[in-house]
C-alpha cells in the first residue's frame, strides 16, 4: 500500500519537474541515528535512525525515520544525482521517503503551496486515548 502512494506521487512530481524542464540534484544525504529520552524514564534509547536528503544548494529538504533492521546500502552513488532518476531504482524504503519528501518541498515551493502546520481535532482527546 505504502509503495503505491509513493509511486503515484513520484509520477505525479516527475511529470511536473520534467514538463517545466527543472533540474533537481541531491546535494547531501545525512544518514544519522537519534538518542532520546521518554519522559520519567531515565535510559537513553537510540534505536531511531534517520535519512535527511538535502536538493539543490539546501533549498529542499527531506526526512525519513526508521528503525535499523539491517545493514544499509550506502546512499553516496545518489548524491549529485537527479533524485526524480534514481528513486524508482532505490530498495532503501526509508531513502526512498526522505528523497520523495525533498522533492515534494521542492515542489511546493515553486507552486506557492505552504505548509499546514495546524492540526485539528474536534472532541475530547482523553476519549480518543
Amino acid at each position: 500500500m505504502g509503495s503505491k502512494i509513493l509511486d503515484e506521487c513520484m509520477a505525479k512530481y516527475g511529470e511536473f519537474f520534467e514538463k517545466n524542464k527543472i533540474n533537481l540534484e541531491v546535494d547531501n544525504i545525512l544518514n544519522g541515528r537519534s538518542f532520546f529520552r521518554k519522559s520519567n524514564y531515565k535510559k537513553v534509547l537510540d534505536d531511531i535512525y534517520f535519512y535527511l536528503v538535502i536538493l539543490n544548494d539546501g533549498n529542499s529538504y527531506g526526512f525519513s525515520y526508521y528503525n535499523k533492521t539491517k545493514k544499509e546500502t550506502s546512499p553516496i552513488k545518489y548524491i549529485n544525482k537527479n533524485p526524480i532518476k534514481t528513486i524508482n531504482k532505490l530498495k532503501n524504503l526509508p531513502l526512498k521517503v526522505a528523497m520523495l519528501d525533498s522533492i515534494a518541498g521542492k515542489y511546493n515551493e515553486i507552486n506557492k503551496i505552504k505548509p499546514n502546520y495546524r492540526i485539528y481535532y474536534k472532541g475530547d482527546m482523553k476519549k480518543r486515548y
